[in-house]
């Protein structure tokens, strides 16, 4: 089961409320045309949930998750609706405070728009009445 933004500030150690970048939040501008506030920011992050790396693959993104790792950082990834935009929010760890912080904010892009017209496309297939998959003999 996937967490909420809200568990995961609470499992954190958090007081409900998360630091956001100024970047984060021009992310959210440039991708859903609306300017947040921090605090709006975060009542949408704890409405949020947590998507694993794979899912994040099968959206369309190419999250810097591994590079991250190997640099020692860690990341988490949750989806949240700006105003009927499904974007992704990248959560870090501050290196001052160790508390999570919204460090930026992935957006659909041409990229990913192609990924998730091929995923439709391969489960319509997949789906299909002529698809051998799972048929019997």
């Amino acid at each position: 089961m996937a967490v909420n933004g809200r568990k995961f500030l609470e499992l954190n150690g958090s007081d409900g409320s998360i630091q956001v970048t100024g970047h984060a939040l021009d992310r959210i501008r440039k991708y859903s045309g609306r300017s947040l506030s921090r605090k709006e920011a975060c009542a949408l992050f704890c409405q949020g949930r947590q998507a694993s790396y794979d899912e994040m693959v099968l959206m369309g993104y190419r999250p810097g998750a591994k590079r991250r790792r190997r640099n020692g950082e860690k990341s988490w990834y949750f989806k949240i609706n700006v105003a009927g935009d499904e974007l992704v929010a990248v959560i870090g760890e501050d290196r001052v405070s160790g508390g999570p912080i919204w460090i930026t904010t992935y957006g659909p892009n041409a990229f990913t728009h192609i990924v998730r017209a091929w995923c439709r496309e391969a489960a319509a297939r997949y789906h299909s009445p002529e698809s051998k998959v799972f048929k019997s003999a």
